[in-house]
């Protein structure tokens, strides 16, 4: 509800598509139990397939976590790490999870998105889904 219509809201919705200004995804994404509580998520530098712009340029690494079985009532992805340039891998916490929505599926989702200048992102490059353990 606006007032007059004098406000307005931006709402930003993330795609895991890039653009054609994006930098170049990273390659190799894999995700593995370090134990019953933590996941370990490891994925290999974009390698440079064209001439190098200013925007193509890699300055760190996002990494996001989405529950689900990949249908309509699955969580959007949730960043859970931003990482610099030099890191390929990242631990994952499963114990720290928004608690506001209860999800039918327990099936960890996990992917990486490569930073370039302005803040622009690479598409997500999706790991293989992993079914929690009871």
């Amino acid at each position: 509800w606006f007032r007059g219509q004098k406000d307005s809201y931006t709402t930003i919705l993330k795609t895991p598509y890039g653009s054609v200004s994006s930098p170049l995804s990273p390659e190799s994404v894999a995700a593995a139990p370090v134990d019953d509580k933590h996941v370990r998520v490891t994925w290999s530098a974009p390698k440079a397939i064209r001439e190098q712009q200013y925007l193509d340029r890699v300055i760190g690494y996002r990494v996001y976590r989405r529950f689900g079985s990949d249908c309509l009532n699955d969580r959007p992805w949730f960043p859970v790490a931003t990482l610099g340039p030099d890191r390929t891998e990242f631990v994952v916490d499963l114990t720290q999870r928004p608690e506001d929505v209860y999800w039918f599926s327990q099936t960890n989702r996990f992917a990486v998105s490569s930073l370039g200048e302005l803040s622009v992102e690479s598409a997500l490059v999706e790991s293989a889904p992993l079914t929690a353990q009871k």
